[in-house]
C-alpha cells in the first residue's frame, strides 16, 4: 500500500541524504587538508631550495674570494721577485696575473651585488688592486730613482697588506652568511618534515574515523530498515483494523488508500470513493473553511491540521465527523495527506440537546428574574404607598376624637369612608396585578390623568390638610397608556415628596400639567419646597438610599422607585431645583394613545 510505502521511504531517503551529506563534507574536509600540507609543503621546498642556492651561492662566493686572495699572493711574489732581479718577464707575468684578478674582483662584485656591503668592500678591494700596481709598470723606464722606487715598493706592500685585510672581511663576512644560512636550510628542513608528518598523521585518523562513519552509518540503516518492515507490518494491520476511519488522500483532495471503518462510515465502496473527491462528499456549508487550511499545506505553512467537518453519506444524509490531516511525503518528493476520520454524530446530537437545554434554563433563570424584579416592584409600591393612606386615617380618626360637633363627625366619618374606599381601590389594582402570570409583562391601561390626580389627593388627605397645600393640575395630555399601578405609584411619590419637603410658614403649592411633544407625553410636577443642591446632590437624585435633608422621615427609596418604573418603560425622568424656592419634575412617555381621539373624547 502507498502508505506504507512513504512511510519506509521517507526515514530512509533521510538517512541516505545524511549519510551521503556527511561522506561528501568529510570528502572536502580531506581535500581541504590534503590541498593545505600540499601547499603548505610547496611553500616549505622552495624555501628549502632557495636557503640550498643561498648556502651553494654563499659557498661560490668564499670560494672566489679565496682565488683573489690566491692571486693577491701570486702577484705580491712575483713583485718580490721583481724588485730583486729587474726581470721584464716577470713584469709581464704581473701584468697578466693583475688582468686575471682584475676579472675575478668583477665576477665577485657581481656575486655579492644582493649586498651593499660586501659590495663597498669589493670596491675598496679594486682600489688597493690599482694602488698596489701602480709601482709595477715598468718604474725604470718612468725614469724613477732608485730612492723613489723604494718608497714606491713600500707603498706597494702597504697596499698588498690593504688588500689581504679587505679579502679576509669579505671571507669572514661570507662565513657568518654561510653559518646563518645553514641554520635556515636546516629548519626548513625539520619543518617540512614535521608539517609532512603530523598531515600524515592526521589523514591517518580522519581517515579512520571516516572508516568507522561509513561504517556505522550503513549498520544504522540496516537497523532502522529492520524497523521500519516491523512497522509497517503493525500499522498496516492498524490501518485496516482501526476502529476509526484511515484514509490516504492527495493533496487535491483525491481518495488513495481507504480502510473498512470509513465504508462502512460513508455507504461508499472503495472503488466508489476512488472516482470522487474528499470535496465532494462534504457538505457545502464546511467546503471554504477545508480549503482554506488545504491552500495552507499547499503553501507549505501548515504540515497538519484538525478540523470538524460534515460528510454526506451515500443515503444524502450529514454526517459529523473530526478530522485530523497529517502530511508525508516519499522519496520522489510526492506528498499525501493522512486523514483520520473520526465519527461524532452521537456527540454532536448531545452537545445540541444540551445547548437546547441551556437555552431553556436561560429563559428559565430570566423569567425568574424578571418574576422577583416585578416581586421586588410590587414589594416596594405597598411599603411605600400605603404608608400615606395610613396616616391619613390615623390623622381623620385623631379628628373625630377631638371633634364634639355631630356633624363634623360625620362629614369627617365620610371622608374617612372615602379614603378607606380609595385605599379599598389601590389594594384590588394591586391584587389585579398580582394575579397577573408572572411570565407575562405588566399591561398597560388607558389612564385619566385628572382621576388618577384625585384619587392620589385622597390619598395624602391628611398630609394635604396639615400643609393647607394646593394641588392644581392642568392637562393637555387627558389620558396616557401606562400601566396604572405604576403611575399612581409615580404620582404618589412625587406628590408626597412636596408636601413633605415644604418650607415652614409658606403654603404648599403643587402643580401637575402635561402636554404633547412629538411622540411623548410630558408631564410635570412642580412645587415651592425647600428644594435640592443640585450641585452637591445631583448625581445622586434617583439613587437607593439617599437623603438629602436630616429631620424627615426619609428612605431615600421614592425617587429610586419612580425612576425605575418610568425606565422600564421606556421613559425619562429629569430634575430642576433651586434651594428654597421649589424643585421641578419633568417625565417624558411614550403615548400609544390616539392623541386626536383622546382630544376628541375630553371635548
Amino acid at each position: 500500500m502507498l502508505i506504507f510505502r512513504a512511510r519506509i521511504s521517507s526515514p530512509q531517503f533521510m538517512l541516505s541524504f545524511n549519510f551521503y551529506k556527511k561522506l561528501l563534507i568529510g570528502f572536502v574536509i580531506s581535500l581541504a587538508i590534503l590541498i593545505t600540507v600540499m601547499a603548505v609543503g610547496i611553500g616549505i621546498i622552495k624555501k628549502l631550495n632557495t636557503s640550498d642556492d643561498w648556502v651553494a651561492h654563499t659557498y661560490e662566493v668564499i670560494d672566489l674570494t679565496h682565488l683573489v686572495s690566491d692571486s693577491f699572493h701570486d702577484i705580491e711574489v712575483e713583485q718580490s721577485l721583481f724588485n730583486q732581479t729587474q726581470n721584464q718577464q716577470i713584469l709581464k707575468s704581473i701584468k697578466s696575473g693583475s688582468g686575471k684578478l682584475k676579472t675575478q674582483i668583477k665576477k665577485l662584485r657581481t656575486l655579492t651585488n644582493d649586498n651593499p656591503s660586501q659590495t663597498k668592500r669589493i670596491d675598496l678591494l679594486n682600489n688597493c688592486l690599482q694602488q698596489q700596481l701602480l709601482a709595477y709598470i715598468n718604474p725604470n723606464q718612468a725614469g724613477f730613482g732608485k730612492a723613489e722606487i723604494t718608497a714606491r715598493l713600500q707603498e706597494t706592500v702597504k697596499a698588498s697588506e690593504n688588500c689581504k685585510a679587505i679579502v679576509d672581511d669579505i671571507i669572514n663576512t661570507e662565513k657568518t652568511l654561510l653559518t646563518q644560512r645553514k641554520q635556515l636550510s636546516q629548519g626548513n628542513s625539520n619543518l617540512a618534515f614535521e608539517i609532512i608528518f603530523f598531515s600524515s598523521v592526521l589523514d591517518i585518523i580522519f581517515l579512520g574515523g571516516l572508516y568507522f562513519f561509513i561504517r556505522k552509518t550503513f549498520k544504522d540503516k540496516q537497523i532502522i530498515t529492520d524497523k521500519l518492515k516491523i512497522s509497517e507490518a503493525k500499522f498496516a494491520s492498524a490501518f485496516s483494523d482501526s476502529a476509526s476511519g484511515m484514509a490516504i488522500v492527495s493533496l487535491e483532495g483525491e481518495w488513495m488508500e481507504v480502510n473498512n471503518y470509513l465504508e462502512r462510515l460513508l455507504g461508499y465502496s472503495k472503488e466508489e470513493l476512488y472516482k470522487t473527491t474528499f470535496i465532494a462528499i462534504t457538505h457545502p456549508d464546511d467546503i471554504p473553511r477545508n480549503l482554506e487550511l488545504l491552500k495552507k499545506v499547499q503553501a507549505g505553512e501548515i504540515n497538519q491540521f484538525q478540523i470538524e467537518k460534515r460528510l454526506i453519506h451515500k443515503d444524502g444524509m450529514p454526517i459529523w465527523v473530526m478530522v485530523n490531516i497529517s502530511i508525508i511525503h516519499n522519496l520522489q518528493g510526492k506528498s499525501f495527506a493522512v486523514s483520520q476520520v473520526i465519527d461524532i454524530s452521537a456527540l454532536k446530537e448531545l452537545m445540541g440537546r444540551m445547548e437546547l437545554k441551556n437555552t431553556e434554563l436561560s429563559h428559565t433563570a430570566s423569567q425568574l428574574t424578571e418574576k422577583l424584579t416585578q416581586l421586588e416592584d410590587f414589594n416596594n409600591i405597598v411599603a411605600h404607598n400605603l404608608r400615606g393612606p395610613v396616616k391619613t386615617i390615623e390623622y381623620v380618626l385623631q379628628l373625630i376624637a377631638e371633634e364634639e360637633s355631630e356633624d363634623e363627625k360625620q362629614q369627617y366619618m365620610a371622608m374617612l369612608s372615602e379614603i378607606s374606599n380609595s385605599l379599598n381601590g389601590t389594594l384590588d389594582d394591586l391584587l389585579k396585578v398580582l394575579e397577573i402570570k408572572l411570565d407575562k409583562t405588566i399591561k398597560s391601561d388607558r389612564c385619566v390623568l385628572q382621576d388618577v390626580t384625585a384619587n392620589i389627593s385622597l390619598l395624602l388627605k391628611g398630609d394635604i390638610l396639615k400643609a393647607n397645600a394646593i394641588i392644581t393640575s392642568e392637562f393637555d395630555v387627558k389620558r396616557i397608556n401606562f400601566p396604572r399601578i405604576y403611575l399612581d405609584s409615580i404620582f404618589y411619590n412625587l406628590v408626597s415628596n412636596s408636601l413633605k419637603y415644604r418650607r415652614d410658614n409658606v403654603r404648599v403649592e403643587i402643580k401637575i400639567s402635561s402636554k404633547e411633544d412629538g411622540e411623548k407625553t410630558i408631564l410635570v410636577f412642580e412645587d415651592n419646597g425647600i428644594g435640592i443642591d443640585l450641585a452637591k446632590y445631583g448625581k445622586d437624585v434617583f439613587k437607593l438610599n439617599k437623603v438629602f435633608h436630616s429631620g424627615f422621615d426619609s428612605k431615600g427609596v421614592g425617587l429610586f422607585i419612580t425612576k425605575n418604573q418610568i425606565e422600564a418603560h421606556g421613559g425619562t425622568i429629569q430634575v430642576e431645583s433651586d434651594p428654597g424656592y421649589g424643585t421641578k419634575f419633568t417625565i417624558a412617555l411614550v403615548n400609544s394613545l390616539h392623541h386626536v381621539e383622546e382630544l376628541a373624547a375630553g371635548l
